[in-house]
């Protein structure tokens, strides 16, 4: 368990390094040119991004892992911290990784996760205007919402529109998450030009500063902050030490006032106290000044939060509070964000930023196919990849692979492969029936007597069942594990369900094969199994000892 919870970690930075390098790169652009709906854009980015990877991997709590990891990496890099995008960071992981949780790994999954990710970005949006301007923006979205429906002569209620807006923004999550079900990356091929583009790269220099910092203030600062939020209407004394704090403050970080020295970030302020006269207890004039006073309210309010989030971010970026964050260097989480350091270097200097916008989907590509490059090269798989069920003739393999799925009904996985049941005609069996799992599909695979190129002993195969079964095989996308029953004799002989094997056997999927205990070691070297486990159907607890090697 130690060492599969290390695995995951490891998967996790790798995905969480992809995602902090498209954060980055697609950011940056994103910004210098000023394009509208960034937020939406980087998420469905990161939907696509995380689906795509852990489509391939599997696996419960990597993209929870990811988030956490994403999260701490911007919170610990050397920029200016912004709350918002890490909250929405680690809320977006949580929300794909509940689906997936409850669910099970399948493309349905991967659609409702990405829709809810994608509609945090609105439900964000809102809290944040809530947050800031508190009750009174209720009210104003209210009745601007009124005086369009009497303008437009059709009633739209506050309710009904926020839930088709968050239809929308579930919706394109939805197609985000659909391209991340569909895209095909080459690992190999998407990363060939690492190598020599990491060789070039420079790690930036630390340019920490001299700044000092006051643990302290810390408090104070979330005290003035907590007040503005608990109490809706303030005495005029309170506005009053909220401006002595305020001008103090302003003093004291004069050289660190950043983005609150921009004069755009105070416009949506005006803009609501405009809107406020124009929308608020207007009665029959144009402009309420009563209104105004109600936007005036809101836009103090949000002017002091504002400045107290700064402030408080200001103190938080505290290195010694950074070296709390990483004290544990033994830990799991440690190590991955270690490691994801590393590997956002990699990924980073392999994306040429200017191509991102000139070809968009083949940088997207690009970037999981690092991902997936850096976990074959990285990560050794954290669970034997090939169960072998084996035991004598007739000694219920079959039957135990029959009670395994029985027992895996409710655990919402896609399980493909053949099933190879007998079939018996007056006490006597007289041949074996391939039932193909995934689509319940039977096809009778051998019978007594029949003459065929493909016999062994008293029984005759139908070739046609091993050619299109095996398409059938090796087309199972959404399958989170495979069932091959049985390979044998033919498969040493490069016949029967050897080429499926092989191919399932490149794949990213965890197989259960059937063998004979008599051809064990022959199949192991045939295919050249190495990562495997071997449950002998005879013994007492093979059910439970099967259940245990399915990938959580």
């Amino acid at each position: 368990m130690v060492t599969d919870r290390r695995h995951k970690w490891a998967q996790a930075a790798i995905a969480a390094s992809v995602w902090s390098a498209s954060e980055v790169i697609l950011g940056f652009l994103l910004h210098s040119y000023r394009v509208p709906f960034k937020g939406q854009i980087l998420t469905g980015i990161a939907i696509v991004i995380l689906t795509a990877l852990h489509k391939e991997w599997g696996g419960r709590g990597i993209i929870i892992r990811a988030a956490l990891i994403c999260a701490l990496l911007k919170l610990l890099a050397p920029t200016p911290k912004i709350i918002g995008p890490v909250i929405a960071i680690l809320v977006e992981g949580t929300l794909l990784e509940l689906a997936i949780c409850l669910f099970g790994r399948n493309p349905i999954t991967y659609l409702l996760g990405g829709g809810m990710a994608m509609t945090w970005t609105f439900t964000q949006k809102v809290g944040k205007l809530l947050f800031y301007y508190g009750q009174g923006m209720v009210e104003l979205y209210s009745e601007i919402l009124t005086t369009i429906s009497s303008w437009i002569g059709f009633q739209l209620s506050p309710a009904i529109f926020l839930f088709f807006c968050c239809g929308g923004y579930f919706l394109l999550g939805s197609l985000f998450a659909l391209v991340g079900v569909k895209i095909s990356v080459n690992p190999t091929a998407a990363t060939q030009n690492n190598r020599a583009a990491t060789k070039n790269h420079k790690v930036p220099p630390n340019r920490a500063g001299k700044d000092k910092y006051y643990p302290t203030l810390i408090a104070i600062h979330f005290l003035f902050l907590l007040t503005i939020l608990t109490f809706s209407n303030l005495s005029i004394s309170i506005y009053a030490s909220m401006a002595i704090y305020l001008s103090a403050c302003m003093v004291f970080y004069r050289t660190r006032l950043g983005k609150t020295k921009n004069i755009r970030i105070w416009i949506p302020v005006f803009l609501v106290m405009i809107l406020s006269g124009l929308f608020l207890h207007k009665g029959d004039s144009f402009f309420s000044i009563a209104g105004f006073y109600s936007g005036l309210t809101m836009g103090f309010r949000a002017l002091f939060i504002t400045f107290c989030v700064h402030f408080l971010i200001i103190e938080l970026a505290n290195p010694n509070i950074k070296r709390l964050l990483i004290k544990n260097e033994k830990g799991n989480l440690f190590a991955a964000i270690k490691m994801a350091q590393d590997f956002f270097q990699i990924v980073e200097s392999s994306i040429d930023a200017k191509d991102f916008l000139k070809h968009p989907v083949r940088s997207i590509r690009q970037l999981i196919g690092i991902g997936l490059e850096l976990e074959r090269e990285t990560v050794p798989p954290n669970q034997p990849r090939v169960i072998i069920v084996t035991g004598a003739v007739d000694s219920g393999k079959t039957s135990l692979l029959q009670q395994f799925l029985s027992h895996l009904e409710n655990r919402n996985l896609e399980i493909g492969g053949v099933v190879a049941e007998g079939v018996w005609e007056n006490g006597e069996k007289n041949g074996y029936e391939a039932v193909f799992l995934a689509s319940g599909e039977r096809r009778l695979l051998c019978r007594k007597g029949f003459s065929s190129p493909l016999n062994i002993g008293r029984f005759g195969f139908y070739e046609e069942v091993f050619a299109s079964g095996e398409k059938m095989l090796t087309t199972e996308q959404g399958a989170t594990l495979t069932i091959l029953d049985e390979i044998g004799r033919l498969e040493l002989a490069g016949k029967g369900w050897a080429s499926a094997l092989a191919k399932l056997l490149t794949a990213k999927k965890q197989l259960f094969i059937v063998v004979r205990r008599d051809f064990i070691e022959k199949v192991i070297q045939k295919f050249a199994l190495t990562n495997y486990a071997i449950v002998d159907a005879e013994a007492e607890g093979s059910l439970a000892e099967l259940v245990s090697h399915v990938d959580r």
